[in-house]
């Protein structure tokens, strides 16, 4: 895996800035490659296939959404998390406390063991850093999902 260097400012002081290795993602492959890979693989009509990506995908969303935790063997495990104000008395402690949620991944012992294989290679082009796509999945989300596509809302 390839990786680059970026300087980045220290969140409590901006004035000290270090450098940090990032990966480079070398590109983004969407759901219909892997929907084209899957037809080709499996001899199912590309149409077929999308629909099934599509109806499991919404139910990993709904079993999220639900409070449950959702494993997807080899890659891993989803689930929810978050954090919140802390407070002396339990009976203090309210939902709009709740804050930074995110959807966190635990990988699968296989997927670890290959985690732990990886080798990194630094990437000397610059201009490759400047195009390098860091979109949050939150960014990408309005686009991907517009609201009335939304079946678990």
């Amino acid at each position: 895996m390839k990786y680059i260097i970026l300087q980045r400012a220290n969140p409590q002081d901006r004035r000290k800035a270090k450098w940090y290795a990032t990966p480079l993602l070398e590109r983004r492959v969407r759901q219909a490659e892997l929907t084209g890979q899957l037809t080709e693989s499996l001899g199912i009509r590309y149409g077929i296939v999308r629909k099934i990506i599509q109806v499991f995908l919404e139910a990993v969303v709904r079993h999220l959404l639900a409070g449950r935790s959702v494993c997807l063997r080899p890659l891993g495990t989803l689930r929810i998390s978050f954090t919140s104000d802390g407070m002396e008395e339990p009976e203090r402690v309210t939902p709009d406390m709740i804050r930074d949620m995110k959807i966190v991944i635990t990988p699968d012992k296989l997927l670890k063991e290959q985690l732990s294989n990886l080798h990194f290679e630094l990437h000397e082009d610059p201009a490759a850093a400047a195009s390098s796509p860091h979109e949050s999945v939150v960014e990408m989300m309005p686009r991907a999902y517009p609201r009335a596509s939304q079946p678990w809302l």
